[in-house]
């Protein structure tokens, strides 16, 4: 059995955007890479590297590579959201309240900014 998750990620952070309790730090950075790669794109990168399943059916990693899509206008919810599923095991969900972070690269344009 699969379980979809929804999550606003500001209330699993502390004020300096790190996880709120330190039992939410492998979902934390799940949820942030998940984020800064769907926004990547918007950036001009379009090579980062794909999420991978966190998920352990059967005490075994799924390590398979996760769909993803931004929708905007969602009933019920601000912003945009981020919807990923695990073809492999199912294993499903949305972020949302991502705008505005450090790991929301949508907001950069990496093509004219120099890192020298």
């Amino acid at each position: 059995m699969s379980w979809y998750l929804v999550v606003d990620i500001r209330h699993w952070l502390d004020e300096n955007e790190e996880p709120g309790v330190p039992q939410l730090k492998s979902k934390v950075d799940f949820l942030k890479e998940l984020i800064a790669y769907e926004t990547a794109f918007e950036a001009g990168m379009e090579n980062f590297p794909l999420p991978i399943c966190r998920k352990r059916p059967g005490r075994k990693p799924c390590k398979s590579p996760l769909r993803t899509m931004t929708e905007d206008n969602v009933q019920g919810v601000a912003g945009k959201v981020i919807y990923w599923q695990c073809p492999k095991c199912k294993d499903s969900g949305m972020v949302y309240g991502w705008e505005g972070l450090m790991c929301d690269l949508s907001g950069h344009d990496f093509e004219e900014e120099s890192f020298n």
